[in-house]
This record gives structure tokens, sequence and C-alpha cells, in this order.
């Protein structure tokens, strides 16, 4: 009970602090605001003037002008996006580890190491990976990690394999070791292996979700013998109703102590500001941003109460010894 309760309380209202917080960032933010649209106003006057001078240049011979016209709106474009976003993140990088603090948690933009230490069987294998935004800390006394990712084939046809959410929480009794993974994404075609790959895994069952089917694999081929595993199923594919309709669940998978969740996510989390940006509109996001961060907060809950069941099973049955590599 004073775990959930603990986990509770960590879902408040931003409050005084985050409002103290922001009137006191504010004028950062708009330095940076104002950097931003200086390099938008500077992008803008350097393509004039290169499209007057080229202009001059090219006046009486036969060339076609369109072309190069489209080309320098173009690179213009592209890099007057790019500020923007640059913008955006900067905003981003002050104002999230103080909405974070406010839940005991804290914040880190390009933390690609996380995604480096999830499971190699979890996710695709693509060569471009990226955690563009992590929250971590502890919830309910444990030890979470909660990273938005994308991976990508990389190259010049790069495609998107994966992105999302990956969340990382600790177990304070032992869990049922296994990799549960959608279907769909463990099988090949012709010579290529599916994005997750199953092998030395036993095959352990079907189980049908809310948009897919998973399969349920494992090192121990009677893992379902022991205790806690289905109601550790059931948690992790009860994460989805959790955390609305828009995200669905991809994979997990758990090496006994620590389970990890992989949740499909086409939404950018944690987005706010930019050269747009006011108090007004600051303020909604902030609200936003804040309805995110408590989402590993969800899941830990979910989680929770497997654990309790496990443990209550626990104890109703002899333990058993075994080895707790990764699934």
């Amino acid at each position: 009970m004073q775990d959930h309760a603990a986990a509770s309380a960590s879902q408040a209202d931003p409050g005084d602090e985050i409002n103290t917080a922001l009137a006191e960032l504010l004028p950062r933010m708009r330095s940076v605001t104002l950097i931003g649209w200086g390099v938008v106003a500077g992008l803008i006057t350097f393509g004039l003037i290169l499209v007057a001078g080229i202009r001059g240049m090219l006046s009486g011979i036969d060339a076609n002008l369109l072309q190069v016209y489209a080309v320098i709106a173009f690179t213009c474009g592209l890099l007057v996006y790019l500020a923007a976003g640059w913008t955006r993140r900067r905003h981003e990088a002050l104002v999230l580890p103080i909405l974070a603090r406010s839940a005991g948690l804290s914040y880190e933009q390009n933390a690609r190491y996380f995604v480096e230490s999830v499971p190699q069987r979890m996710l695709p294998r693509g060569r471009a990976r990226r955690c563009e935004d992590l929250v971590d800390g502890e919830v309910a006394g444990r030890p979470i990690a909660f990273g938005e990712v994308r991976i990508e084939t990389g190259g010049k046809h790069s495609t998107v394999q994966f992105r999302g959410i990956v969340a990382r929480y600790a177990h304070r009794v032992p869990m049922p070791p296994f990799l549960i993974a959608a279907e769909k994404e463990t099988r090949g075609w012709f010579l290529f292996k599916g994005n997750i790959e199953v092998d030395g895994l036993s095959f352990v069952r079907a189980i049908p979700g809310r948009h897919d089917s998973y399969g349920v694999w494992s090192r121990r081929t009677r893992v379902v013998d022991e205790p806690g595993f289905e109601a550790l199923l059931a948690a992790i594919l009860g994460v989805e109703a959790v955390l609305g309709h828009d995200l669905n669940l991809y994979s997990a998978s758990s090496d006994g102590r620590t389970t990890h969740i992989a949740i499909r996510n086409r939404r950018d989390l944690f987005r706010l500001g930019g050269l747009f940006s006011t108090r007004g509109n600051l303020e909604g996001q902030i609200r936003g941003a804040h309805s995110d961060l408590l989402m590993p907060i969800k899941v830990v809950q979910v989680l929770l109460d497997a654990e309790a069941k496990t443990l209550a099973e626990s104890r109703e049955s002899a333990p058993e010894t075994g080895d707790n590599s990764p699934a």
C-alpha cells in the first residue's frame, strides 16, 4: 500500500514550483527565441542577397533561373526548419529538468547510452539509434528509467523501425524471465530475419493483445509453472489500457530482476516551446509534458500489482532456484 501511495503522490500537479520556475526562466527562454529568430532573419536575408546576386550574374545567359531559385529556397527553408527545431529543444532543455524534478525525477536529452543498455532482443537492430528524451529516478522506492526512443535502418533511404517509449523497472522480488514480442516482428521473410530475434529461446505460447497477437518466449521451458507468471503477463498486456488508445505494446523483456517494456507511440513526447511560444501556450504545453511524465509512474503501478501477486503466490509455493539470465 505504501508503494502505491508513493506512486500516486508523484502524480500531483506541478503547481507553484513550476509557475515560479517558469517566471524565472521566461527571460532566458525569450533570449533563446530571439537567437532563433535572428538566425531565421539572417538566413532569409542571405537567401535574398544570393538570389539577387545570381540573377545579376546569370542575366543574359541561357539558364533556368527558376530551378536555381527553387534550390536556394529549399536550402534556406531547411535551415530555417533546423533553427526552429534548435529553439524548441533549447526551450525543452530549460523547462523539462524542472518539470521532472517536481515529480522527484531527472531529465536528460540525447541519451543514446540508454538505448544501448536495453536488451538487444526486444528492439530492432537499426544502425541509427536515438534516445531523444530520458527520465529516470525512483518511483515508490524503485529505480525506473523512461526513454523516448527512435530506431531507423540508417543510410540514404533510412526507414523508421521503432518509435516510442522504453521503460525500465527494477523489481524487489524475483520475477519469471521471459520475452514478449509482437508476432509480426519476430517473423522473417525469405533470407531476412524479423526485427526481433528469438533464436535460442523456447516458445511458450501466443496471447492476444488489443492491437496485435504476441508470442511469449523464455529460456525456461516450464516458466508457465512459476509463481506470478500469469499475473505478470496480464500486467504487461494491461499497460496498453492504462496508457491510452494511441499507444500499443511492442515488446517486453525480463531477466527476473529488471523488466523492460517497449511501447509504440507516434506522438512526440515532452514537446514544448519553439519560435512562436508565448507564456499562454507554454502553460498548456507544460501541462501536456507533465502528463507525459506520468507515463512511467502509471507503468510502475501496473507492475507493482503484478509483483504483489507474484510475492503472494511465491509464499504459497516452495521456493525455486534457477538461472535468472535474460530472456
